[in-house]
């Protein structure tokens, strides 16, 4: 982070490690020294969501020296209709863990300052 006439500047390295456990060694140095890790799961995939404890786990493993901010995202909310994982099992377990949770489409181009507005 560097400060520019009073505006904070960020930079942001995304790294979608797609959440496969297989690519668990490749992951390891994406998010080492992470400030902020985002967690991402199919709102409509119920296994995606039960994954995000294991990836919570990882990131804290690579980063005992400091904490890193955590946000979960729960994708694909314009498929409410096909929901199974309830948003309020989302909830309960960002405040568990004092994480931020957001859901957002990735499809809508405006949902992406979701993201940008709890980091």
């Amino acid at each position: 982070m560097a400060s520019a006439g009073g505006a904070m500047q960020l930079k942001l390295n995304l790294n979608d490690t797609v959440g496969q456990e297989r690519y668990k060694s490749l992951t390891k140095q994406f998010y080492r020294n992470a400030d902020i890790a985002l967690l991402v799961f199919s709102i409509d995939d119920g296994p995606s969501f039960h994954k995000i404890e294991f990836w919570r786990k990882e990131v804290l493993s690579h980063n005992i020296e400091k904490d890193v901010a955590m946000i979960l995202i729960g994708n694909k909310d314009d498929l409410h209709e096909e929901r199974i994982n309830p948003k309020s099992t989302s909830k309960q377990y960002t405040e568990k863990h004092g994480m931020k949770f957001i859901e957002m489409s990735a499809n809508r181009r405006d949902d992406y300052l979701k993201v940008d507005s709890v980091i």
